[in-house]
């Protein structure tokens, strides 16, 4: 539901973007190989523990459980994401599973793509979507105290992972404290802000209906590529719980990270996998 306009949002991810196209009109001069490898390794590998394993499939939908070293290092990457907390991730997300397509989803695909997209955080929620936020479950993470301490201290956190580590990364690797910041900071993290941001606007636009021809999701392999396995997503909107977030295996459909999950699981760090039952 639109309000009036979070200018501070507007100005910070403005600002980030112009740094970022910055950035790319400077990369003919310092291009190679293996600098385009790094950054879309950090990109996939930071989106695939922190948001679609992590704030995503564990703590939005309780789809698996995991063991705490493994919660530590999804609510580190979740920080270096830097999309929120994982408390404000996982309420927005509920609210968008229980409110698809209306007033009341934080990014309703009814407003446009736009919207969708990214406009949703230039405005800032109506007091009606608060107040119905404030009636959305949430006494599991509350309980959970790896997220309430990020939830507590996530500004330090998110700074600090996703643009001073990545400055000093490129310092000692690069031996340029520019290329750190830039690319492995500003670059790699708008690029994963609208590969998460292709679920909630192409995922709701294009693509094939096979599960709820009635739901605006959509099954779309692109966004299941940039999204590293969140693209199944009529799928997924019909069984929210399943810790796949697709039908089929990895080996079937695009998804990294069920595979990731499953390797966790095969050494007993992540168990109680969830899957939706068809018939």
């Amino acid at each position: 539901m639109k309000s009036e306009l979070h200018y501070t949002n507007i100005i910070y991810l403005t600002s980030h973007h112009a740094l970022a196209l910055y950035a790319l009109y400077h990369l003919p001069s310092i291009f190679s190989y293996r600098l385009l490898l790094e950054v879309f390794l950090a990109t996939q590998l930071i989106g695939m523990l922190g948001i679609t394993a992590g704030s995503h499939r564990l703590w939005s939908h309780k789809s698996y459980e995991a063991a705490w070293p493994v919660r530590l290092v999804f609510m580190l990457a979740n920080s270096a994401a830097h999309e929120g907390s994982i408390y404000q991730w996982a309420r927005d997300h509920r609210m968008h599973h229980k409110h698809t397509d209306t007033n009341l989803d934080p990014h309703s695909i009814q407003y446009g793509f736009w919207y969708s997209h990214m406009g949703w955080l230039f405005y800032r929620k109506s007091s009606k979507l608060r107040e119905a936020s404030r009636l959305i479950l949430m006494d599991d993470i509350k309980n959970d105290s790896i997220v309430m301490f990020q939830h507590r201290y996530y500004f330090i956190l998110s700074h600090l992972f996703c643009f001073v580590l990545p400055t000093l990364y490129g310092k000692y690797m690069w031996d340029s404290y520019w290329i750190g910041y830039f690319y492995f900071g500003v670059v790699r993290w708008i690029i994963l802000l609208h590969s998460t941001w292709c679920v909630n606007s192409v995922a709701h636009m294009w693509g094939t209906t096979p599960y709820n021809p009635r739901l605006s999701s959509r099954q779309n392999l692109a966004t299941s590529i940039v999204a590293v396995g969140e693209g199944w997503h009529n799928y997924h909107h019909v069984y929210p719980y399943d810790y796949r977030a697709s039908e089929f295996n990895w080996n079937s459909e695009w998804n990294p990270t069920t595979l990731l999950l499953d390797g966790l699981s095969s050494v007993g760090l992540v168990w109680n996998k969830k899957v939706g039952r068809l018939h």
